[in-house]
């Protein structure tokens, strides 16, 4: 069965902004009922993630190392973060229920760092080490 991921790179970190993904989820799962009442399956649509291009260019060696994989990372925060609604779920104290929900408003980006910086991942992309520090010499 093919997956359908949804992602908007936007390239304006504006759009970055805590709710802004969640609120738009919204809106795109109201047009996903409206192809389902046309008899289109979206049993296997994701929710959409919204991701600025310099979150892609700042972490892209952690990509192209395959220490992590982007698909991995837009399946948990679907799951985990911006899909979550609170259906199913169960929580050992209503402190991390509130954890939960307030995760389920960060941005792709606040994610991502959190989780690169938890694992240690933090450093600076080779391409400021290779060409950026040479503008300084």
């Amino acid at each position: 069965d093919v997956i359908i991921n949804p992602v908007v790179v936007l390239h304006y970190r504006m759009f970055n902004t805590p709710g802004l993904n969640k609120f738009i989820n919204f809106w795109f799962q109201e047009e996903l009922l409206v192809l389902k009442n046309e008899g289109i399956n979206i049993t296997n649509v994701k929710p959409l993630v919204i991701i600025d291009i310099d979150t892609l260019i700042f972490n892209k060696d952690v990509f192209a190392d395959r220490i992590l994989e982007l698909e991995n990372c837009l399946i948990d925060y679907q799951n985990d973060y911006v899909g979550y609604l609170g259906e199913g779920r169960f929580f050992t104290s209503e402190e991390y229920q509130k954890q939960a929900l307030f995760n389920s408003f960060l941005p792709f980006g606040a994610y991502l760092d959190d989780k690169i910086d938890k694992m240690g991942l933090r450093k600076s992309p080779r391409d400021i080490e290779n060409k950026g520090f040479k503008i300084f010499e």
